[in-house]
């Protein structure tokens, strides 16, 4: 399915250990268990040897955790710009 190529990509990915984690939407066509699957390998790898993670994503909510920064983009350019809590 796709979400096991999803998990399969990110795995590979994770097991290279980069220093930049760049992730494009990576929950998409995931149920809220993947969701959350993904996102908790995400955490555990930072967890384990910390990087640089850049998401673009729609699912805001379930990356806030794990971010310092957030870009928001809409129409004509960039919305809104801080951290989380702003």
């Amino acid at each position: 399915s796709g979400g096991q190529k999803q998990r399969l990509a990110l795995a590979g990915m994770l097991a290279m250990r980069p220093g930049l984690v760049l992730l494009d939407e990576p929950t998409a066509n995931l149920d809220p268990e993947g969701v959350r699957e993904v996102r908790d390998a995400v955490e555990r790898m930072l967890a384990a040897r910390p990087a640089t993670l850049v998401v673009v994503e729609h699912r805001l909510e379930v990356w806030l955790p794990l971010l310092t920064r957030v870009i928001v983009l809409g129409a004509g350019g960039v919305v809104a710009d801080g951290t989380p809590a702003e």
